[in-house]
């Protein structure tokens, strides 16, 4: 089971390079303003750091287990495989977000 874990941290920690260079590829073609691309690849982002921590807590739990004699099992926990967003904050405060009438562009 721990070598399964293994496994799945690793195809995680791929594709959270995958997703940071998804990121820098929407930068730099949107000339370093955040489109909504590069946010929802963030997202992405966050949600497979989540999935790391719950792998990498799902194996030291393994591997204390079979490190003790006496104990109880462990606590099951199921990695989730789909998450769902009910709430995401943005923070808008660049520049090229506010425009005012002095630039001659609103909004």
């Amino acid at each position: 089971m721990s070598i399964r874990l293994q496994t799945k941290l690793a195809t995680e920690q791929n594709r959270v390079r995958d997703a940071k260079a998804t990121v820098q590829y929407w930068r730099k073609r949107d000339g370093n303003q955040q489109s909504w691309n590069e946010i929802c690849a963030h997202a992405l982002l966050l949600l497979s750091e989540i999935r790391i921590n719950t792998y990498r807590d799902l194996i030291t739990r393994v591997n204390i287990f079979h490190h003790l004699t006496h104990a109880p099992p462990p606590i099951s926990m199921a990695a989730r495989s789909v998450y769902t967003i009910y709430r995401m904050d943005i923070n808008l405060a660049r520049d090229y977000y506010l425009k005012t009438a002095a630039d001659g562009k609103l909004f």
